[in-house]
């Protein structure tokens, strides 16, 4: 029951809400949601966050598919909430006015422009798609402040010997410290495009005719202390580090294989954004390209990647710089291809692009801010779903789904108001805690009253 400022009792409807199926990737280790544990930590809508609770129950019901501009669809249940930002035209008349020969009246001229209002948490299944020139919601992908300052990462995890013998190694010149620059995260970029490990080496395997990048790449091995050599394949030219240290390092950090591949932690949430740029201008040179348009005064840059964690860990890199790096999946392969004579099984392959727009456009894709990039909602679909789901809760109630912000576990109450407002129930410290869904600035806390032996009666108090 809940009492208003009135003395009015009324029903408080207290339940786990359901969320997204297992195998959802969340962001943060980038992990299924299946596989975080209590005190792992995630993103959510204010950064970093721990969690403090698992959830997983079986559902029998509606599941929704949600596309947006430049996202990769996610599922989720219809009574989800999402921090979503709705867009309204506003609308002015002008002073001209125009004769319309087909009404045989005059009508004012108006100007209008798109107006964004404040964030606020909507359920699922109230979604408005905001497609070409409609009003709609639009989905936030946080800018996410950096939390890492090193300047270097220990590798004396990754060496085998004994520790009376690392000082031998030191002065063997084996490097134990891996330093973290501009240099180092662009080989780091350039590894998780073209990269690979053996036992004892890296390799980049760069195609016979780039020169200019072969050429760059020794520089950068040879600027960080490493001797680079190149040796020469039926269809490429390989850039070799011989380093076990190296090699287990860079096997554990970006991934054993392509469809594992990922970015280091310490790249990917470093406080310094010249890192991020620099890791990204490696990978563009090994796995992208740039294209301009004349006529539209316009360039793009585009690559592709066969790791789902790779993909969402880029677009979150991309709009920690400022710009969006939208992903569109491949229509899958329904039978083995052939490369160089030998039949293989193509992996789901994702296509990310980036327009870097010069000239006038009308009709923007999404809208960056200083703290966060709104992407319209394209389409909800419906489908049946029956199985496991699972849920997280979280330090500041909030996680990224496919990088998009959902709130975390929750318990929908219905407001006692005529307003018919409803409110996300949590838990902090041990006290249930009340957001608005109409605004997630309003938030409340719920005191038990001690008068109530049988039923959970409470009051509402700002907090400050």
């Amino acid at each position: 029951m809940h009492v208003n400022e009135k003395g009015k009792k009324h029903l408080l409807l207290m339940r786990c809400g359901k969320c997204v199926p297992p195998s959802t990737v969340v962001s943060g280790h980038y992990l299924p949601i299946k596989d975080y544990a209590v005190n792992d930590e995630c993103i959510g809508v204010s950064g970093k966050t721990l969690i403090t609770n698992t959830f997983q129950h079986e559902y029998n019901g509606p599941m929704l598919e949600v596309r947006a501009v430049g996202l990769l669809p996610f599922k989720i249940t219809p009574e989800h909430p999402i921090l979503v930002v709705p867009r309204v035209r506003v609308r002015w008349p002008i002073s001209t006015n125009y004769y319309s020969r087909t009404e045989h009246r005059m009508h004012q001229n108006t100007k209008s422009m798109w107006s964004y209002l404040e964030p606020r948490w909507k359920k699922a299944i109230e979604l408005v798609p905001a497609c070409s020139n409609a009003e709609g919601d639009s989905l936030v992908i946080p800018r996410t402040q950096g939390w890492v300052d090193a300047s270097e990462v220990d590798m004396k995890q990754f060496s085998r010997t004994s520790y009376a013998t690392k000082g031998a190694l030191l002065r063997r010149g084996v490097h134990l410290k891996f330093q973290i620059n501009e240099t180092s995260a662009w080989l780091l970029g350039l590894y998780v495009a073209e990269g690979c490990t053996g036992p004892s080496a890296v390799y980049f395997n760069l195609g016979k005719h780039e020169h200019a990048l072969i050429d760059m790449t020794l520089e950068k091995v040879r600027s960080l202390g490493y001797v680079g050599r190149m040796q020469q394949k039926r269809t490429a030219t390989q850039v070799v580090i011989s380093s076990r240290l190296l090699s287990r390092a860079f096997k554990t950090w970006c991934g054993p294989r392509a469809s594992m591949k990922r970015i280091p932690d310490f790249i990917l949430y470093h406080k310094n954004l010249n890192l991020l740029t620099a890791f990204y201008n490696g990978y563009l040179r090994g796995d992208g390209y740039s294209y301009s348009n004349d006529k539209r005064r316009s360039s793009s840059e585009s690559m592709a990647t066969v790791s789902k964690v790779l993909a969402l860990q880029l677009q979150l890199l991309a709009a920690r710089l400022g710009f969006l790096l939208s992903i569109y999946p491949r229509k899958p392969l329904t039978k083995p291809t052939v490369i160089e004579g030998r039949l293989v099984n193509v992996k789901p392959v994702y296509d990310l692009s980036r327009c870097v727009t010069t000239g006038n456009v009308k009709h923007k894709r999404a809208i960056i801010l200083s703290d966060k990039i709104l992407l319209p909602v394209r389409a909800v679909g419906v489908g049946n779903y029956s199985g496991p789901v699972n849920n997280l809760e979280t330090t500041d109630h909030s996680y990224l789904v496919n990088n998009v912000v959902v709130h975390n576990c929750l318990e929908p109450v219905q407001h006692p108001n005529k307003a018919g407002d409803w409110r996300i129930r949590c838990a902090r410290d041990g006290q249930p805690f009340f957001f608005s869904l109409g605004n997630p600035a309003i938030v409340f806390r719920a005191l038990p009253k001690s008068d109530a032996a049988s039923e959970a009666l409470y009051t509402e108090e700002p907090v400050t």
